[in-house]
């Protein structure tokens, strides 16, 4: 962050990002999820889609993208005309942030083939089948603060990112 000072902003959300990819997830889900019964019956996998969707149910995003391009993104080859077709597609995300925006978000940056898509689809399908089931695991997630650990465990880490 010294060589940039004017991108620290852009450089701590970058490193909040590696850092949440980097904890495991349906760890932090599996040891704070309060109901046993449910728990088990749950793939990591499906946990993850299950946080997904709690987040865009709960969530709201009032975030604007600056759209500039910079030296950092330069640096990681990452070109000018990549970095506005992703500003152009998480923008339409972030005005109305569903299942479906968010499947489109994935095919249009090319991030899953197809086959993990069309997976991850019928995870969520299953969970919007059942509104009771659903709410109930929604529940779940508040009452084992699932955001705070998520947060706790981003924030251990972050000591030995600072030397970076």
């Amino acid at each position: 962050m010294v060589q940039y000072p004017n991108l620290r902003s852009f450089l701590q959300g970058y490193l909040v990002h590696c850092l949440t990819d980097q904890i495991d997830l349906a760890s932090i889900l599996y040891h704070c999820f309060p109901l046993n019964l449910l728990k088990g019956k749950l793939s990591p996998k499906h946990l993850v889609v299950l946080l997904e969707f709690f987040y865009l149910e709960n969530v709201t995003l009032n975030k604007k993208l600056s759209g500039r391009y910079n030296a950092v993104l330069e640096e990681m080859g990452v070109n000018e005309t990549h970095v506005q077709t992703f500003v152009q597609v998480v923008t339409k995300y972030l005005s109305s942030p569903s299942l479906v925006t968010g499947i489109s978000l994935v095919q249009q940056l090319g991030i899953l083939d197809d086959s993990r898509i069309e997976e991850y689809f019928a995870a969520a399908e299953r969970f919007q089948k059942s509104w009771i089931q659903k709410n109930l695991l929604f529940l779940s997630l508040r009452i084992g603060k699932i955001s705070e650990q998520i947060t706790s465990s981003v924030i251990a880490m972050l000591p030995s990112m600072q030397s970076l």
